[in-house]
């Protein structure tokens, strides 16, 4: 009789332990989220030669640029430039952030090998026409003309370039969401796509990397 009892406490012990354990686990898989899935901003920043704008995520680099005002490209290769190809190369920058693809394009990796494109300066560069911006980033872009050199070019603190897009919305024709991203430059400097931020009283001041 005492060895059915206690085998009976036993029974009766190990059968309230599992109830409990099943009471938690269902407890658990009830409860619902309390943090909510965020989605992805829909904007970025973009600090570039002393100015900051923002643009819509996934903008291409340079029409991003262009569309605020702004240019990938030195003095004398926002005449000259491919407008997006991939093959001139004059839109090298050094870009510190999160953009697509992550790594070198083909065109990339035939432009940025072929000179004056060399090492090891190119390894530092992505061209702005192959990219799309996916957080917020800071641009540098290098002196000569395919922006190729060791030094970085000086902010801008008072105004932006007289002219960035000569051909108006030509310039971006070879870039299919353009339309996405705000109107497009004129030749007289650019145009809308996000504010800009100028401070300071001199014209330039050495960037910093």
């Amino acid at each position: 009789m005492l060895r059915r009892l206690q085998m009976e406490a036993v029974r009766r012990k190990l059968t309230h332990r599992q109830t409990n354990a099943l009471c938690t686990v269902c407890s658990a898989d009830a409860t619902p989220a309390t943090q909510p899935l965020q989605s992805p901003r829909s904007t970025v920043r973009i600090q570039f030669r002393g100015q900051e704008i923002e643009v819509a995520r996934g903008a291409k680099l340079r029409t991003a640029l262009l569309k605020s005002g702004l240019t990938p490209h030195s003095e004398g290769a926002v005449y000259i430039n491919c407008r997006g190809i991939g093959s001139c190369g004059t839109c090298a920058v050094e870009i510190r952030g999160t953009v697509h693809p992550p790594a070198w394009t083909t065109a990339e990796r035939l432009r940025l090998n072929f000179p004056p494109h060399a090492p090891p300066n190119n390894g530092r560069l992505r061209l702005a026409c192959q990219v799309a911006c996916m957080g917020d980033l800071e641009v540098v872009k290098y002196d000569k003309f395919w922006g190729d050199g060791d030094s970085p070019l000086p902010d801008l603190l008072r105004s932006k370039p007289p002219v960035v897009a000569p051909l108006g919305a030509l310039e971006f024709v070879l870039d299919p969401g353009a339309a996405a991203t705000g109107d497009g430059g004129n030749g007289e400097g650019g145009g809308g796509g996000g504010g800009s931020r100028d401070d300071g009283d001199s014209d330039h001041q050495v960037g910093k990397k």
